[in-house]
């Protein structure tokens, strides 16, 4: 490998990617085995379930080249008994911006204990944290001389509140959560966004040092086939989500069922063949899938195999920050995509060119009809695939998180 980081990185994240199941984990696991194969010597404090398989988390790090220190979480993801819950409820009240529960699991002692050995013994070049509200951690780090990388999932309190809803109890929650943005900004070396449009918002917000790094996983879909585009009838167009417990998952599933598929039926019979894939789809949109024309794949094994038999993806994004998967895979594979135009958060793919834009159920159906050309859709097809080299390529990621690294 020529010119190696050299770095030691200390990286503090929510959970270790033991199973890659997931847009999450798949993400972490990728940034672990970049920083590895740039040159870094890499250790991981990572927050653990109570029923963590520990044994399979030791064998992981040893294939990835890591060395993992597991800390149980303390509040959240575990049973609380009455009087922890109560000890919980007041130890907030040590800090108002703790009212963010997410911020509020790394003001314990068990893992700023970990941080600080860690910052003793291994003695990191650069501490990295896995998202904003990792923040009551930063001046433990910043007190023992250490730079600080963060890279940021979404902008936590807008997706709180899209996810959660626009309720008063809410907004009291959003400011503790915007305060901790702020915190992670001004306390950030450099603060690594996961779109062009949130990176803007770290700017304003007075990070030092900003760029975008995108979904780490994304040049493995660059590495498959390009899409075979077909001419054949009914085409194959699919809804995909990780699980539908995500609020966002859920909404646009329901749009998709509920107000899409119907239109579309309408307007060109027998023309499409509907799939919604993903785990934990509720039982009022189960029965919604069995509608004509419809299938429920459910979790699918082998997703390579299955989304190589498909014509379009419609993927509807009604809410949520951040960059989502569901809406990026296929349009990095080279599946003719429609989506919101909000969905693409700033990055530079142009409507009409390397996706289609839509926001009414009307629209959506009329971008499906359009794509009932052949050659429309290996149009689309052909300019993702080559927009997506450009933004998503290893190389251009490496030279993000290089760029990064040697800064400090």
């Amino acid at each position: 490998m020529s010119n190696p980081v050299n770095k030691r990185v200390l990286m503090v994240c929510p959970s270790f990617p033991v199973i890659e199941s997931g847009a999450e984990q798949m993400d972490r696991a990728d940034g672990i085995r970049q920083l590895v194969r740039l040159g870094c010597e890499v250790v991981i404090i990572a927050k653990i379930v109570e029923w963590a398989d520990r044994g399979a988390i030791e064998r992981t790090a040893r294939e990835m080249g890591v060395r993992v220190v597991p800390v149980p979480y303390r509040y959240s993801n575990r049973k609380l008994s009455p009087s922890e819950r109560v000890w919980k409820f007041l130890g907030k009240f040590r800090n108002p911006l703790y009212f963010d529960g997410a911020a509020y699991e790394y003001a314990e002692p068990g893992i700023r204990a970990a941080l600080a050995r860690e910052l003793k013994e291994f003695r990191p070049n650069v501490v990295w944290f896995e998202y904003t509200y990792l923040w009551p951690l930063y001046r433990l780090v910043r007190r023992a001389g250490v730079s600080i990388i963060t890279r940021s999932n979404n902008f936590e309190p807008v997706h709180f509140l899209e996810e959660g809803g626009y309720t008063l109890f809410n907004y009291l929650k959003f400011v503790p959560k915007f305060l901790g943005e702020i915190i992670t900004a001004s306390l950030s070396d450099a603060l690594l966004a996961i779109t062009p449009k949130e990176e803007r918002l770290y700017r304003k917000l007075g990070a030092r040092r900003t760029g975008v790094l995108p979904l780490r996983s994304l040049p493995r879909f660059l590495a498959s086939p390009l899409q075979n585009i077909r001419e054949h009838r009914p085409l194959n167009v699919f809804f995909m989500g990780s699980s539908y417990s995500v609020t966002h998952n859920e909404a646009a599933a329901e749009f998709f069922l509920r107000q899409i598929i119907p239109k579309a039926n309408r307007r060109a019979p027998g023309e499409f063949a509907f799939h919604i894939l993903g785990a934990k789809l509720p039982d009022g949109l189960v029965r919604a899938a069995q509608q004509e024309g419809c299938h429920y794949e459910g979790y699918v094994q082998n997703i390579q195999e299955f989304l190589s038999s498909m014509d379009v993806a419609l993927v509807p994004s009604l809410m949520g920050a951040g960059m989502q998967q569901k809406v990026f895979e296929p349009i990095v594979r080279g599946i003719p995509t429609i989506t919101s135009r909000r969905a693409i958060a700033g990055y530079a793919y142009a409507s009409g060119r390397e996706f289609i834009a839509a926001k009414t159920a009307d629209e959506f159906v009329e971008a499906l009809l359009q794509l009932r050309s052949v050659s429309r859709r290996k149009e689309l097809s052909l300019s993702a695939r080559s927009r997506s080299e450009t933004l998503f390529s290893q190389q251009a990621l490496d030279a993000i998180v290089r760029d990064a690294l040697s800064s400090l």
